[in-house]
């Protein structure tokens, strides 16, 4: 909970300013996504929560990722024919996919998708101006994030 470096309280307070530390562990264990040993340590069980058995989550990470979809298409819309101030955005589309096959889809989606967004959640961390600690040059960090979906025509 306390280090003289980094702590989980500092952590907490930056990622999650309108929950206490206390708050947020307690939700984390509760989701065992970390667990706390007897010195007292907290240790990481998973990299990535897997929200949907908790309503009140699925509701929130629905809209943020809701949001982050329409700013990213609002953006390209926005910045017109030059495609280098465009933000990444690709479908790949199918009109005639056997439907019989989605379930070997969504196999293959949570491999490869989950597989390339921890090589993006590696990718970030690597480069977050947290680790940076050259502080002397002045900076503006942002909030990114990357997403993976699958989404089925029921017409």
């Amino acid at each position: 909970m306390r280090s003289k470096r980094q702590s989980f309280r500092s952590l907490a307070n930056k990622a999650v300013p309108n929950m206490t530390a206390i708050q947020l562990l307690s939700e984390l264990k509760r989701l065992k996504a970390v667990r706390v040993d007897a010195n007292g340590l907290i240790h990481i069980r998973q990299r990535s929560l897997r929200i949907y058995k908790d309503k009140r989550h699925r509701v929130i990470h629905t809209l943020n990722s809701l949001r982050a979809f329409i700013n990213t298409l609002r953006h390209n819309l926005q910045t017109g024919p030059d495609k280098s101030k465009q933000l990444f955005h690709r479908v790949a589309w199918s009109s005639d996919f056997d439907a019989t096959r989605i379930p070997d889809l969504k196999k293959w989606l949570s491999r490869y998708g989950q597989s390339l967004l921890e090589a993006a959640d590696s990718w970030m961390l690597k480069n977050s101006m947290k680790l940076d600690r050259d502080f002397k040059k002045a900076r503006s960090s942002t909030g990114v994030s990357i997403g993976v979906y699958l989404s089925i025509s029921t017409e």
